[in-house]
């Protein structure tokens, strides 16, 4: 358990250095005297590097030791974030998010195979839901720690230094507490891996993934819109209410993985996305008070990340020799879809009006379950062929 909070501790870094910028964009724009959109590229730089290095890493380090390139990712995280913090200029702040990145990105799909390495396949599901609500608890705990620091002394470099001090800790802690990772028992050549991630299994689930996280994060995004019956623009009350949410959602991924251990992966991923796409329809009649509110925000925490937890099982599952490499590629489908949300968020509240948002949120978790099933079918069919051939 203690090895497995340690990688958390690294998640709930990366975690924390992707979702606390956005607090954090006014104070930075008013430091450089630039506009909040000029700040916003410290976002897209490391989400940029983060999303493209990962299957990159994954794949040139599947036949290194775990370890060492833990460590040496959360210090790449931490290096970054103090170049960041002690800039002179943006263009320096910048170079030095996407630095961060790149260390997220070496540590990320390391620490799935890892969770998964060090525990018997039956335990799986909780491995992964552990260091997975080290990611979730970020949003409830970690950026709005940072925000509150570098908001109440006017000081958007503070929150650059949490996240460096955060992954130092990371570092420090697997460095001396943790046991030598294992070596992966046999060299994996590239045409291997490429034969593994082209898997039905694993493309089905990867497009589930990126489906469910643009329907998420459209109401995510627009959070502001689509709960201002609730909120009356107040901001103190939009971020208890977000709060909550990621509050439920560090809950929801715990739950999930003892329920995927139990029960498998998939009554977890089709009752999920049945649920959260109803909740999301439901959402516009449901937000007309910040009390009401805190139970479609709560279902919607909860079921969204708790889908990711069976998501990463199935895809270890059906690649077990190229864990890093699909969790990895697994990551991407995640940032992806939160990139592709803003983008399609915009153009439905433009072309059609903010209150369709969460209908349009709702047909992509909708279509999530549709792919997902779809791929079982032919999954399935192919097992079939292969056992009567």
């Amino acid at each position: 358990m203690n090895r497995l909070l340690i990688l958390a501790l690294g998640m709930f870094s990366i975690g924390t250095a992707s979702f606390i910028m956005a607090g954090l964009l006014p104070e930075m724009a008013a430091s450089f005297n630039i506009s909040v959109g000029d700040a916003a590229s410290m976002i897209a730089a490391f989400a940029v590097a983060y999303a493209l290095v990962i299957p990159i890493a994954a794949t040139l380090m599947v036949n290194l030791p775990y370890k060492p390139i833990l460590v040496v990712g959360m210090s790449i995280l931490a290096a970054g974030h103090m170049v960041s913090a002690v800039a002179p200029s943006l263009e320096v702040a910048v170079a030095g998010r996407a630095l961060g990145g790149l260390g997220g990105a070496l540590f990320m799909p390391i620490a799935g195979a890892a969770a998964t390495a060090i525990v018997s396949q039956e335990h799986w599901g909780r491995s992964l839901a552990i260091i997975t609500a080290g990611l979730s608890a970020s949003t409830a705990i970690g950026a709005p720690v940072g925000i509150a620091l570098s908001t109440s002394f006017c000081d958007w470099r503070l929150g650059m230094w949490l996240v460096a001090a955060l992954a130092v800790a990371a570092a420090i802690g697997i460095g001396t507490l943790l046991e030598a990772m294992p070596r992966p028992d046999t060299k994996k050549r590239p045409k291997d891996l490429l034969a593994s991630v082209t898997k039905p299994a694993v493309l089905g689930v990867l497009g589930t993934t990126l489906l469910l996280m643009i329907g998420s994060y459209i109401v995510h995004t627009y959070a502001s819109v689509i709960l201002m019956p609730a909120t009356n623009g107040r901001g103190e009350t939009l971020a208890l209410l977000m709060a909550a949410w990621g509050i439920a959602a560090t809950i929801g991924t715990f739950t999930a993985g003892r329920l995927t251990d139990r029960w498998g992966a998939r009554p977890i991923i089709v009752g999920g996305l049945t649920v959260l796409s109803l909740n999301f329809l439901l959402l516009p009649v449901l937000t007309y008070s910040p009390l009401v509110s805190v139970f479609p925000l709560a279902v919607w925490g909860a079921i969204a990340w708790s889908c990711l937890v069976p998501l990463q099982h199935q895809l270890v599952k059906a690649a077990p020799s190229s864990a890093s490499i699909v969790l990895g590629l697994n990551t991407s489908a995640i940032y992806l879809g939160v990139s592709l949300s803003a983008s399609i968020g915009k153009h439905v509240s433009q072309i059609f009006g903010s209150e369709y948002l969460s209908m349009v949120a709702a047909g992509f978790t909708i279509l999530a379950l549709g792919v997902y099933e779809g791929h079982r079918i032919i999954v399935n069919r192919g097992q079939k062929a292969r056992l009567t051939a």
